[in-house]
């Protein structure tokens, strides 16, 4: 695929850019002496950054992670903590809208430096908590999550790109190994954040124990954003690459997969960069509001992409599900059979479970694909759910509820590290706008459940669970689906339709030739499956 698409919102850092686009030239092999002697630095510098952004995230979110769950308990006056976490999502929701162009505008590095500064004011917030300080602090915070997570997607896609390429790998072949890496750590934050809480809050709820607890946190917080700055640039230097010859310098057995859509796509991009949307080889970036403006089309045209419309259903169903378990998995049943005490408890074992899946699956993926994970976490959710919604609770059911916890945690896992994986090789120009996309439907989805918490019934929520996780493995099928028939020219084009998605469900249920794709197979003339 031609990488010129999209290109103008980019030109604001394009050495970043540089950085996803592999020197397609026939002698991949032949590197200059300089690169060979600094191969070794290369290696080095990508993992300490993977390591870096995995450990500042890790204490960032401890503290947050944490006060989320308390929230409502500790601000049950007048439900200002109630009402600070849905202000939270809700501005959260409407910020991912503009992390595109502020991804785009400051770089992923310095975006999430201004959005760890935020949730240290957040957590600020909560020594004196009023309407005057939380929800406006709230606000913040939703904004800067909105920026941070687009710039988390952003930064280590790149850097598992530059890492593959220093090592002569396929570019994307370590993409699920950083995403594993990083989300295995980043999960352990559940554990460290909730048994910090109950240590402390084990004395009592006074206001001095609590001003405590606020200050152990704010440290960490403080600690996780010097990190931040600590973080290399995702830039490769000494690389320049032409991208208009990004087609052209392809290896024999990517010219025998190369499609009908690359030939399409390659037209729009060129029509793109005659229209004056700028390309970064040019030398000559646009201005700031020119930038801006592409960078909010983006992100709402994106939305019309068949990828994405197809990946929704499980971009909702990933925050529906944590909202679940945070909301009602929490209060319906751990606070009704073992006690408040323990809620915290109970969520380390989740933690647990799902930090150590991700740096299994991180690394499982790029050996098996990206199906048989997420089938994985589809299977367990819904025998989950089926089993809630014959089981009923009563006083200690300490195993039940502690192994339902770690399979819950693997299990979601499983979509963690290969919705990232899947996001940064199916969109390397449009990654800020697609990962905003993911992380917009997360939010409202998380935002849907503890909505429907205090407005469904127990057993509505859990079948809706069940259809939505059916209705994303049908979107996920449909997808893989659709690659096959592009790569086997079958279709002139594909329109998301009443009529594709009738065909697609047919093939889904009845089998066909071209009902599957392999893991060696080819999308889009990269010679790299994007399953």
């Amino acid at each position: 695929m031609d990488n010129t698409r999209h290109a103008s919102p980019r030109t604001s850092f394009n050495d970043e850019n540089d950085a996803l686009i592999p020197d397609q030239h026939d002698d991949q092999h032949d590197h200059d002496m300089d690169q060979a002697h600094t191969c070794g630095c290369e290696y080095n510098q990508h993992v300490v950054a993977l390591l870096l952004l995995s450990f500042s995230f890790f204490l960032l979110f401890a503290p947050f992670s944490a006060i989320q769950n308390l929230e409502s308990s500790l601000n049950a006056s007048d439900k200002l903590g109630a009402t600070a976490i849905a202000t939270l999502y809700l501005v959260y929701t409407a910020g991912c809208l503009l992390a595109p162009a502020v991804v785009g505008s400051f770089g992923p590095t310095k975006s999430m430096i201004c959005s760890g500064v935020f949730v240290c004011l957040f957590i600020a917030a909560h020594f004196h908590p009023s309407w005057n300080s939380l929800i406006p602090a709230a606000v913040l915070v939703g904004l800067g999550c909105a920026f941070m997570w687009a710039a988390q997607g952003v930064y280590i896609t790149k850097i598992a790109v530059n890492y593959a390429e220093s090592t002569g790998a396929d570019k994307f072949a370590y993409l699920g190994l950083f995403n594993g890496i990083f989300w295995g750590l980043f999960n352990c934050n559940q554990v460290a954040g909730n048994l910090i809480s109950s240590v402390i809050l084990k004395a009592g709820q006074s206001p001095s124990i609590l001003a405590k607890l606020f200050l152990v946190f704010l440290s960490l917080s403080a600690i996780a954003v010097a990190t931040l700055f600590l973080l290399p640039s995702p830039e490769k230097s000494g690389t320049t690459i032409d991208r208009t010859k990004n087609n052209t310098n392809e290896t024999n057995e990517t010219n025998e997969t190369t499609t009908k859509y690359d030939v399409e796509q390659h037209n729009q991009d060129d029509q793109e960069d005659q229209e004056g949307l700028g390309h970064p080889d040019k030398g000559t970036p646009p201005n700031n509001t020119a930038s801006l403006e592409v960078m909010l089309k983006s992100m709402i045209t994106i939305l019309a992409r068949r990828e994405i419309l197809l990946l929704l259903p499980m971009f909702l169903y990933s925050g529906f599900v944590f909202g679940f378990l945070c909301s009602d998995f929490t209060n319906t049943l751990v606070r009704e059979s073992l006690g408040v005490h323990e809620i915290g408890l109970v969520m380390s074992v989740f933690g647990l479970g799902d930090g150590l899946a991700c740096l299994l699956f991180g690394k499982l993926s790029d050996w098996v694909g990206r199906p048989p994970i997420i089938a994985y976490g589809v299977v367990v959710h819904a025998l989950i759910f089926l089993f809630l919604l014959t089981w009923s609770v009563h006083a200690n059911a300490h195993t039940v509820l502690y192994t339902v916890a770690w399979f819950y945690g693997t299990a979601d896992a499983a979509f963690c590290t290969q919705i990232y994986a899947i996001i940064g090789v199916r969109f390397p120009n449009d990654m800020e706008a697609a990962f905003s996309t993911y992380r917009m439907w997360n939010s409202i989805g998380m935002a849907a459940a503890f909505y429907a918490s205090a407005h469904w019934a127990w057993h509505l929520k859990v079948v809706f669970l069940i259809l939505l996780v059916g209705v994303s493995a049908l979107g996920y099928a449909a997808l893989l689906l659709s690659d096959a028939t592009l790569l086997n020219g079958n279709e002139e084009g594909i329109d998301i339709d009443a009529g594709y998605l009738q065909r697609v469900l047919v093939k889904v249920c009845g089998g066909g030739e071209n009902s599957g794709v392999g893991r060696g197979s080819k999308f889009h003339g990269t010679g790299k499956n994007v399953a």
